[in-house]
Order: structure tokens, then sequence, then C-alpha cells
């Protein structure tokens, strides 16, 4: 079960596995399909640093 940590709503029940959710897959349609988003742009959007603070984190602790 996933809640919203603010609401404590329920947002997705379903099985879990090894501590992963598989989420269901939705029908495609032509709104979502319409905008390219490539894999950097999600590695920004779910919150992980970018390549150029990776560097610099790592130097500092080199």
């Amino acid at each position: 079960m996933i809640r919203d940590n603010t609401t404590n709503q329920v947002l997705f029940k379903g099985p879990c596995e090894r501590g992963l959710y598989s989420l269901p897959a939705f029908s495609s349609s032509p709104v979502v399909n319409s905008v390219k988003v490539t894999p950097y742009q999600w590695h920004c959007r779910l919150g992980h640093p970018s390549v150029q603070v990776t560097k610099s984190l790592l130097s500092q602790l080199g």
C-alpha cells in the first residue's frame, strides 16, 4: 500500500515484491505521447543529482 505522507490517503494498493510495487500499465493517450522526455530529464525529475553535482561531491570526498 502506498500512502501520501501529508494526508495519509491511500494512493495505491497492489502487490509488493522485495519492497517494490508493480504499478499497472495505463493505456496510452495522445496527450501523454505528445511530449518527448529524455532519460536524463527523468533522472533530474526524480530528484537525482546531476553529473556536475556528483563530480563535485566526489572530488570533495576524494
